[in-house]
Order: C-alpha cells, then structure tokens, then sequence
C-alpha cells in the first residue's frame, strides 16, 4: 500500500459480489458502501456524482434491511445502525420510494424487541407516523420510559 502509484482515467470502486463474503452483504450494502460515498465526498468527490451511486444502491437497501432484522443467520445486526442507513440515503429524492417499506419493517422489528431496533419508529420516522402502531396497542409509559430524549433522524 505504501508504493508510489500513478492512477490513469477515471477512479472506480470494484467490488465482486460473487465470493463467500455474501454472508455478510447486508453490512456491505447497508454500512460500507455509503461509508465508501461519505469518504468519497469528504475527499472531494462532487456530492452529486456520488448521489448517482447512491441511487443504485438505494434499490437494494430494502431487501437488506430486512435481511438484518428479519433473517440475520450471519449475525450482521450488532454491526448496524438503522438510524446512520437512514441518515446517509434520506436526502436523495428516491428515498420516499423505499421509506414506507423500510419504516414497516423496523416497526416490526421495534415491536418484537429486535436488540437493533431500539429507537422509537416515531423518531426514524417522522414523516410517516400513521403507520406506527395507533394508541393502546403499545403502553404509552412504556415508550416514553424507554425512549425519553432520543434524538430524531429527520
């Protein structure tokens, strides 16, 4: 890594999804790769050639989530969090495309206790709070007991 190195044409990321670390897509789509975007543009890459790729992975970010919270055999959870996904895709036009869906599937996982799923959904999801469970169905002193002061994504 320390050699001198001359880069000729355009820069490109390569990742082969084709190998044993499939295991462990879920992180790779939902953690590394926008860490790779955020990298990218801290080191100067123009925000909107990184939102292009942004875009194509945003397509699969459902599926993974899901994945995460729903069949997570690799035990990928303890290395996530649903509120720093959220954060790095929300400002992208498409993401209203994908919200509803990824917000029914935390509250689900909210829900059933899921240890990732520790944030109230009102909080991750402020936008779409009529799809969160409607008064009674949870304990009221629960949530305010559990989740007092946390910060909201939106």
């Amino acid at each position: 890594m320390d050699e001198p190195g001359v880069w000729m044409g355009q820069p490109q990321i390569v990742i082969n999804t084709n190998v044993s670390w499939m295991r462990y897509a879920p992180l790779w789509i939902l953690e590394r790769v926008p860490e790779i975007y955020d990298c990218a543009e801290r080191r100067g890459a123009a925000a909107s050639d990184v939102d292009r790729w942004r875009r194509h992975t945003l397509k699969a970010v459902p599926k993974f989530f899901a994945e995460i919270y729903e069949n997570d055999a690799a035990g990928n959870a303890p290395y996530f969090q649903a509120a720093r996904v959220l954060r790095r895709f929300k400002h992208l036009p498409e993401f209203v495309d994908v919200e509803s869906e990824l917000c029914d599937t935390y509250t689900s996982a909210w829900q059933r206790g899921h240890p990732q799923a520790g944030h109230s959904p009102h909080l991750l999801f402020p936008k779409i709070r009529h799809r969160l469970p409607r008064a009674g169905s949870v304990k009221t002193s629960d949530l305010k007991n559990k989740h007092l002061g946390e910060p909201t994504v939106a």
